[in-house]
């Protein structure tokens, strides 16, 4: 392997990796949305997530479906469901690590739902973070 073809490597390595990093937005939302609606459960430390999606976003703000398996006040494990709205912000080198900024609200921020969550309940949502 010549020198030059080592450059090229490691030019697309280092892209690849820029480009994973930079379009991560969703993964930090999805993040951000875990810790909103563990914050909202009776037991967070018995969370168990069984789907994180993002459902809805426009330019910097996100809305994530969330299901969870936790206990309840009495004990027992029950599912449920939840669409946290957030708003992610990347300030300089900090999008590397993605900092996520939300108006902690948890009538406004995480609202549990039954079932799939409707367009029309998403739309609310971003709406409400566009106010």
């Amino acid at each position: 392997m010549n020198k030059r073809t080592k450059y090229i490597i490691g030019f697309i390595a280092l892209y690849v990796l820029w480009f994973f990093t930079w379009n991560s937005k969703d993964s930090h939302a999805i993040s951000c949305a875990k810790s909103m609606v563990e914050e909202y459960l009776k037991a967070p430390t018995t969370a168990s997530f069984f789907k994180t999606e993002v459902v809805g976003n426009k330019e910097n703000f996100y809305v994530v479906y969330v299901v969870v398996d936790a206990e309840n006040s009495f004990g027992a494990k029950v599912r449920g469901s939840y669409l946290a709205a957030m708003k992610i912000e990347f300030h300089g080198l900090e999008r590397l690590y993605g900092s996520c900024s939300y108006n902690y609200n948890t009538v406004l921020g995480v609202k549990e739902i039954y079932g799939l969550p409707s367009k029309d309940e998403i739309s609310a949502m971003i709406s409400v973070l566009n106010d």
